[in-house]
């Protein structure tokens, strides 16, 4: 099954009798802080550490901007009660959890957590808070920071009014389906550039000289640069939603998640495409050690074959192809190409070293 890339993150919850790591057994009862984000340079971590965060900025749905070992983590915290204890769901009502810290999460507090775990996700145990230091000491983000923070909350905004037009998906590939290969590779390769996910070093580029500013006007952070400056309210909070979510991408590239681009493979025809460099080389592979590997994954609904997922990795010169079909038809008429696509492949210097087709359901978009 072409599954979501990633579990969403972890909600928060009570730390059980069993849970996690026997040094941390003396824990259970106690509050889980589950880490929404982490930086891309992530300090050292070891399970059963104890650390301090301070929170520096509240965000929404109970989330703090922390710093922890002199890194910032968005950290989601337990509910706390007037008293400030916090709470926990216990057989579908509200009790005080065991152990918990009084606190009410302020700005400036600390707050001692231990980390819990860290994989497959990251989070802490929260074992105490520190009240929050004087004014003179409080930490606090800067003002780009700030506007960084608020640029991103717009992103996750409810839509616009409707009569606010959505922006039109981006043209993935030429119009002529029936298009050379190298005009596709091309047309590929200019919308993963003009994503906007490489807007700060394109504009760099230009102001080296090395990219003309028509080039860098075509990227949407440009286009809702513009429309900030000179359109009415509502396309102003269109664009700057865009402008969030738009930041956001690219956080989540920096850390480490894939690249995400929805568009039209031709007029009419959408396809959800993300692309990714892997750490670790698949097993089966017979590419040199040094070899980067890059993973590639599409979803898309065809008149004929139907809904249809394929999986596809690089390292070297070696290609695994993976095909999802929801019509054993279609997988079919897939397993029949085989040949056919490895001659391709060969004429490009490319090697078909693994390849699968099944009939399945094809999990739902995350």
């Amino acid at each position: 099954m072409i599954k979501p890339l990633g579990p969403p993150v972890g909600q928060v919850a009570p730390v059980g009798p069993d849970a996690g790591s026997p040094r941390l057994r003396n824990d259970a009862g106690r509050q889980l802080v589950a880490v929404a984000q982490a930086p891309a340079q992530r300090p050292e971590l070891l399970v059963g550490e104890s650390v301090t965060a301070r929170l520096v900025e509240r965000l929404p749905d109970r989330q703090w901007v922390a710093i922890v070992k002199g890194a910032p983590f968005t950290l989601r915290l337990p509910a706390a009660t007037p008293d400030g204890v916090a709470t926990r769901q216990v057989d579908g009502g509200t009790q005080a959890a065991a152990h918990a810290p009084s606190t009410s999460f302020t700005r400036g507090a600390a707050l001692s957590l231990r980390v819990a775990t860290l994989t497959p996700r990251l989070s802490f145990v929260l074992t105490g808070a520190m009240p929050a230091p004087t004014a003179g000491t409080q930490a606090s983000l800067s003002d780009a920071a700030r506007y960084l923070s608020a640029l991103v909350r717009a992103g996750e905004a409810p839509a616009v009014a409707a009569k606010v037009a959505a922006p039109a998906p981006v043209s993935l590939l030429p119009e002529d389906p029936s298009a050379a290969a190298s005009l596709r590779a091309q047309a590929l390769a200019q919308a993963v550039r003009q994503s906007g996910m490489f807007y700060e070093s394109h504009l760099r580029a230009w102001t080296d000289g090395r990219l003309p500013l028509e080039r860098l006007q075509d990227e949407p952070q440009a286009r809702a640069g513009s429309t900030l400056k000179d359109a009415g309210p509502d396309q102003r909070t269109a664009a700057t939603a865009e402008l969030g979510r738009l930041l956001q991408r690219q956080l989540d590239s920096l850390d480490g998640r894939p690249l995400a681009l929805t568009g039209l493979a031709w007029p009419g025809q959408l396809v959800d495409w993300t692309i990714e460099r892997d750490a670790d080389p698949a097993p089966q592979s017979t590419a040199d050690d040094d070899a980067p590997a890059w993973s590639t994954q599409l979803r898309l609904v065809l008149p004929r074959l139907g809904e249809l997922g394929a999986s596809l990795r690089v390292v070297g010169s070696q290609v695994q192809l993976r095909f999802a079909a929801d019509s054993p038809a279609t997988a079919a008429t897939l397993a029949g190409q085989r040949d056919a696509l490895a001659e391709r492949l060969r004429h490009v210097g490319l090697q078909l070293n693994t390849w699968a087709v099944e009939h399945e359901t094809i999990a739902p978009k995350a």
